[in-house]
């Protein structure tokens, strides 16, 4: 078995932070129905600052993009995310990792039209 990426979101505006809370992404829920990701999947969030975290997502409201816990130390509101999910497979050769390029409009992370 491979792990490979699965998933990438790229260019995530984080849009809240929240310290007083256990640890997670909270993520626009039709966003992460559109990349095929569930409720506390584990996922990794990297930005430019070269910071690498694994936690889990949350569902959250539209455009939301929210760091909790510790994390909100290291990803800040208005700082650029990319997150990711990876799976183990056979053959890395199934299909090619869903990237989905995101922009960041109306205080809301969209998927261009």
């Amino acid at each position: 078995m491979k792990e490979v990426l699965r998933v990438k979101f790229k260019s995530l505006i984080v849009t809240e932070s929240c310290k007083d809370y256990e640890g997670s992404l909270t993520l626009d829920e039709q966003l992460c129905h559109k990349a095929g990701l569930k409720e506390y999947d584990q996922i990794e969030i990297n930005n430019h600052n070269g910071n690498r975290d694994r936690t889990y997502i949350l569902f959250g409201k539209e455009g939301q993009c929210q760091i909790n816990g510790a994390l909100s130390s290291r990803h800040r509101v208005g700082d650029e995310v990319h997150v990711l999910q990876y799976e183990l497979v056979e053959n890395h050769m199934n299909g090619w990792p869903r990237i989905i390029t995101t922009e960041f409009k109306d205080g809301k992370n969209k998927i261009p039209d």
